[in-house]
């Protein structure tokens, strides 16, 4: 019996995503092995997977995996710093081919991998890089559901393995919801049972795994006129917490300037990040409701990272370069459009 369109479709499809993950993930775990700087709490997320039996409780989804991939690679020689590094190399393998279905253009690719975003994919030894996956998932399903083509599920489906991968994807939440009743044409359940899933999966976690990991309270955020803890290096009006929130604009932007240059200036800053006023001047391009998501997810990047403390200081880069995503998504819609519109 001859096999069906969809499974030859499938198959063929395979053939080809196998081998691209694989050589995507060993080029960025070899990329971040000579090039990355060191990251935030790369060390300390390390010695917890050693440790054994224990998660990051704002990111228990990624420190399983990390854990699941450590427990693979150890018995071939790997260090927990390595198996987290093929770990993030592997999601941003699997990104590269997400961004790839948003749209099929070599122009929106090399501006959502060309960035300084990008690089908590290429191997860093960090907890962001899967979810950010599948926040990037979360929009190309978010999409297709506003377009009639899917259902809503895999977009909160999507949106809560986010969550469990990383607290901050909540910040996100508002403006998913809000591309949701531009389309109204869904059934509650599918909002409702990934949430209880969600819900399921969280409270297990905290009854049979034990976790570590920041608390959250206000000492998390920028103090507005005095340092109210010790982890407190500046207040909300100074320069050093101006200067150093533009050098994370800076470290997720385009790369106008090599990131592995010797950083002349403090925090390495050298040009103007480009993104914020290139978005201001296509401003007016912002006309679907999908584009329009994208916008406020940015707005929401730029205002919890605004307010958010880094505690670690400048190394805290990769955490604030999130920001980046759904900007640079935004962006190479936007210019596809500038593009298009000149043909």
């Amino acid at each position: 019996m001859l096999l069906s369109p969809s499974i030859c479709a499938f198959g063929h499809s395979l053939l080809w995503r196998i081998p691209v993950t694989i050589l995507l993930t060993l080029f960025f775990t070899l990329f971040a092995d000579r090039f990355l700087p060191y990251s935030g709490d790369g060390g300390w997320i390390a010695d917890e997977i050693i440790s054994g039996g224990k998660i990051v409780m704002h990111s228990p989804l990624s420190s399983l995996i990390q854990t699941t991939f450590y427990t693979l690679l150890h018995p071939w020689g790997f260090t927990a710093w390595q198996a987290i590094s093929v770990s993030s190399a592997f999601a941003g393998a699997l990104v590269i081919q997400v961004f790839w279905q948003i749209r099929k253009r070599p122009l929106f690719l090399l501006i959502n991998i060309g960035s300084g975003s990008f690089l908590v994919f290429a191997g860093l030894v960090e907890n962001y890089a899967w979810v950010n996956l599948f926040l990037v998932l979360m929009f190309w399903a978010a999409e297709k559901f506003y377009l009639g083509k899917w259902p809503l599920w895999p977009a909160m489906t999507f949106f809560f393995l986010a969550a469990l991968s990383h607290f901050l994807a909540f910040f996100y939440f508002p403006a998913l919801v809000w591309l949701i009743f531009q389309n109204k044409k869904f059934s509650p359940a599918e909002f409702a049972i990934p949430l209880f899933v969600y819900l399921a999966i969280h409270i297990a976690l905290n009854l049979f795994i034990p976790g570590e990991g920041i608390s959250f309270d206000f000492s998390r955020l920028v103090p507005w006129f005095e340092k109210t803890s010790k982890l407190h290096h500046f207040t909300f009006f100074t320069w050093d917490h101006a200067y150093i929130k533009f050098y994370f604009h800076l470290k997720s932007s385009f790369p106008i300037w090599p990131f592995w240059w010797p950083e002349v200036l403090p925090y390495g800053v050298m040009f103007i990040p480009l993104e914020w006023p290139l978005l201001f001047l296509l401003r007016k391009q912002i006309d679907s409701p999908f584009k329009k998501c994208l916008f406020l997810s940015s707005l929401t990047g730029l205002i919890w990272t605004t307010l958010w403390h880094p505690d670690l200081g400048p190394i805290d880069w990769d955490l604030f370069s999130q920001m980046g995503i759904p900007l640079h998504l935004l962006l190479g819609l936007l210019l596809l459009d500038i593009l298009d519109s000149r043909r």
